[in-house]
């Protein structure tokens, strides 16, 4: 930690023994030393915690409730050891970082918000408040044998790389691990209506939440932030009279890396996120059968993976019997798509995602899309230019005006 952070690590630790609770100032839940996650432990009053929704490498995630049992819109991250803690800490000063990027109505698109971190009385963080989203990770959506949904793959894009370009903008935030995995759907609830202080401070009133499907980013615990995309932005001097009036403990330009995390930056080097994550998506659609009548967007989204990884899907077209299948069934949450019969020769077959060779091929072109890419420094703001974005139900592109040679590039 720089050492205005450990200057402020006093203060946290003061202000823990002053006061248990949720203090807004410091950004933390304070706890007695004594205290342990359990099902039923109280975190503040009238906010207790649930049973356990999950487990990772880092640490547990416990649901919380009020005391009526209504489930909240939050959850909690408990540290599984006392080794874990420096990662999390570090996720959690990202994750404060990022929230600066609000709207003025307290929503964050495109990214899952963190909130206070859990404190002991002596500022020793044991875990951290997260947005609790209600949904799976979209890989599992494109893991489908018969996910053939193009529509579904230009929302996510444009909602996530929408928010991506307003943190580069902002912040020169890197994710590192842009991947679909760390990509999840979020279902908002009006069940969870727990109207506790931190719920409100970290999800906002009941009445504000939106209650559509989103997509959000997680997993902030490889981020850096990069001053010179920051400078060239003219970001910086707002950026710094930022750091003079907000809480003391604010992440540092880059907190530092273990060396795991250190080897991962360093094979990733000169690839950014949004590179990454249409490396990610080429993947899971290479050698997909998709919709004859889709055939117009799915080859601008072709078009644009070969601009930017230098590799080319392969893809088969087959008319849709017009009716819905199950696994397919309404990604978009309002359409549903009918799969294509598949290709007629036992050799295209072979090919296709599930095919008996398509591993093969995905992998190799994986490789080459990696050692030989394109663009990889591509930024979400350029990707956001391509035709594939302004293609309205019916197939015709059309552009929003002025942007025209900004598309052309992709098309090269």
């Amino acid at each position: 930690m720089a050492a205005a952070t450990q200057v402020s690590v006093k203060k946290v630790a003061e202000a823990g023994r002053k006061q248990l609770g949720f203090n807004r100032e410091h950004k933390a839940v304070y706890v007695d030393s004594d205290w342990s996650a359990k099902d039923g432990q109280q975190l503040i009053p009238n906010l207790f915690l649930g049973k356990v929704l999950g487990a990772g490498m880092q640490g547990q995630i416990f649901e919380l409730k009020d005391g009526n049992g209504r489930l909240a819109p939050i959850v909690l991250k408990v540290a599984k050891s006392a080794a874990l803690i420096g990662d999390m800490e570090r996720e959690w000063e990202a994750g404060q970082k990022i929230a600066n990027l609000a709207d003025e109505d307290g929503s964050l698109p495109g990214f899952m918000k963190v909130g206070p971190a859990l404190r002991n009385q002596d500022g020793k963080m044991l875990g951290q408040i997260l947005e609790r989203l209600n949904g799976k990770s979209v890989s599992k959506i494109f893991e489908q044998k018969k996910f053939a949904d193009i529509h579904y793959i230009r929302d996510l894009m444009l909602e996530v790389l929408t928010a991506l370009d307003k943190a580069e903008r902002r912040y020169g935030f890197h994710h590192c691990d842009f991947r679909l995995e760390n990509v999840m759907e979020h279902f908002p609830s009006k069940e969870h209506d727990a109207d506790d202080e931190l719920s409100i401070a970290v999800a906002g009133p009941v009445a504000s939440r939106l209650y559509k499907r989103q997509f959000k980013m997680i997993d902030y615990g490889l981020a850096k932030f990069d001053n010179l995309y920051t400078a060239a932005h003219g970001w910086l001097e707002q950026e710094a009279a930022e750091q003079e009036t907000s809480y003391a403990m604010d992440v540092a330009s880059n907190p530092k890396l273990a060396f795991p995390e250190w080897i991962h930056h360093t094979a990733w080097r000169g690839k950014g996120d949004a590179y990454h994550l249409v490396f990610d998506i080429t993947q899971f659609i290479y050698g997909r059968i998709w919709p004859e009548e889709d055939k117009g967007e799915v080859e601008l989204l072709l078009m644009l993976i070969s601009h930017i990884c230098g590799v080319r899907p392969k893809a088969w077209f087959r008319p849709s019997n017009g009716g819905s299948t199950a696994g397919n069934e309404s990604h978009t949450g309002q359409t549903k798509y009918a799969i294509p019969e598949t290709a007629h020769t036992n050799l295209g077959k072979a090919w296709q995602f599930y095919g008996k060779y398509s591993r093969i091929q995905r992998w190799g072109r994986k490789l080459k899309a990696w050692r030989s890419p394109h663009n990889p420094g591509v930024t979400g703001a350029e990707i956001l230019t391509a035709a594939f974005f302004y293609v309205p139900p019916g197939g015709k592109m059309e552009r929003p005006s002025g942007t025209a040679e900004a598309d052309s590039k992709f098309e090269r």
